[in-house]
């Protein structure tokens, strides 16, 4: 009776460690990868559509992501008096200038469409240069 309890605990312990193990596999965020863009080529940006707010630190692409989409569910979820998403899922690129330690994040637009996307150039201090539709 003792062993059965034993290796009936031993068994639920396995089991525990691998549903564990995989719900940590799948659950896990893929990281983005972030290309390199130049913070000098924005500065008519910056000066054209600044902005004041600080979203906190943003330590990696995925949080310039997440921050870049309620920055911009914020100020363009109403176009022309109508409910507007500016994601509505598509892709998202983010770029990263490493020497002013600043990300630059863009929607983008299906192959031959016209149209504008939102941007956003936040510094990893959280300090938020512009939000734009471009």
């Amino acid at each position: 009776m003792k062993r059965r309890i034993i290796v009936l605990v031993a068994m639920g312990l396995v089991l525990a460690i691998i549903a564990g193990a995989i719900i940590v596999l799948f659950s896990s965020k893929k990281q983005l990868d972030a290309g390199e863009f130049s913070l000098a080529n924005y500065q008519w940006e910056i000066e054209t559509f600044p902005s004041d707010k600080n979203v906190g630190r943003v330590d990696d692409a995925n949080v310039a992501v997440e921050k870049a989409k309620e920055l911009w569910l914020d100020k363009f979820s109403m176009v022309n008096g109508q409910p507007y998403n500016p994601v509505n899922g598509r892709k998202i690129e983010v770029s990263y200038d490493s020497e002013n330690d600043c990300w630059l994040i863009n929607g983008t637009l299906p192959s031959n469409t016209k149209g504008s996307v939102p941007c956003a150039l936040i510094q990893k201090d959280g300090k938020v240069l512009a939000i734009w539709m471009g």
